[in-house]
C-alpha cells in the first residue's frame, strides 16, 4: 500500500510532469502554425504543392543536405 507521502510525491512528480507536458503540446502547435506558414510561403513561390506540405519542406531541406 502506498503511503500518503509517496503517493503525495508520485502526484507533485505527475504534476509538474504534466505541466511541462502541456508546455511542450502548446510549443508544438506555435511550430506548426509556423510551418504552414512556411509551407504555404514555400509552394507560392516555387509552385510546390502536395497533400503534406511540412513533408514537401522536409524533403526539399533533405535534398539539399540542409537537414
Amino acid at each position: 500500500m502506498i503511503t500518503e507521502d509517496k503517493q503525495h510525491e508520485l502526484l507533485m512528480r505527475a504534476a509538474e510532469l504534466l505541466k511541462e507536458q502541456e508546455a511542450l503540446k502548446v510549443q508544438l502547435r506555435i511550430n506548426e502554425a509556423e510551418m504552414t506558414a512556411v509551407a504555404r510561403e514555400y509552394g507560392e513561390a516555387y509552385r510546390i504543392w502536395g497533400f503534406r506540405p511540412a513533408e514537401v519542406l522536409r524533403q526539399a531541406c533533405v535534398a539539399r543536405g540542409i537537414l
